[in-house]
């Protein structure tokens, strides 16, 4: 199933990753793993296709852009993968880049993966999948606009700016397109690690701290 999500990548992996944070009680423990999976290890695309959609989206000329740009993605999600470059002012930043014909695929990626929950009964009745999905439609085609997602972004950084605790990386409007978004880069803990805890590397007092922060 995990493979499976990870190769339709598209509004079907959205999906799943919707599904992955939902309790326990409504995801059966087999099926919220391999979601939680495809949540953290989407297929990434061919570096040929990647370069197709730099020159597509910045020019010919795209490397100019930046005084470095790794090829190599340091993640991947539903709808696009992520790289780490640097500006040649000297700033790091994070490069999301959508994946070709994301956004015109949804629609089938959906209704294939309904067929396959409800062909292997994954879900309960009681999660009311059918209802699920359609709000996924409507909110996927909106995450498919990167300017609208950069602009919620500033907008978000603008009004959370009060708050000292929390931090939203700077959008660079400039290197940013409908189907690519640049931001700064921002080095940090995945949440879920600090959650599990395993290495016991942060102290029950800050672990608080965090819960009642967010």
């Amino acid at each position: 199933l995990t493979g499976y999500l990870c190769k339709m990548r598209g509004a079907a992996l959205k999906l799943g990753q919707v599904l992955s944070t939902l309790e326990d009680s409504m995801v059966p423990p087999m099926v919220k793993e391999a979601l939680e999976k495809a949540r953290a290890h989407a297929d990434i695309m061919p570096r040929k296709q990647l370069l197709e959609c730099l020159i597509k989206e910045y020019g010919k000329d795209w490397e100019t852009r930046f005084a470095h740009f790794d090829l190599d993605p340091i993640a991947a999600a539903s709808i696009g993968q992520v790289h780490k470059a640097q500006l040649k002012t000297g700033e790091e930043v994070a490069v999301k880049v959508q994946y070709p014909g994301v956004s015109d695929s949804f629609n089938f990626d959906l209704d294939n993966f309904k067929r396959l929950a409800k062909t292997l009964h994954l879900f309960p009745k009681s999660l009311f999948v059918d209802h699920l999905i359609d709000h996924i439609r409507i909110e996927f085609q909106d995450e498919c606009d990167y300017l609208k997602e950069a602009e919620k972004q500033m907008e978000y950084k603008a009004q959370i700016a009060k708050f000292p605790e929390f931090y939203v990386p700077t959008i660079f409007k400039e290197l940013t397109t409908k189907h690519l978004i640049c931001m700064e880069f921002i080095h940090g803990v995945n949440i879920d690690a600090i959650a599990k805890n395993e290495r016991g590397e942060y102290s029950q007092e800050f672990r608080n701290w965090l819960a009642e922060k967010l």
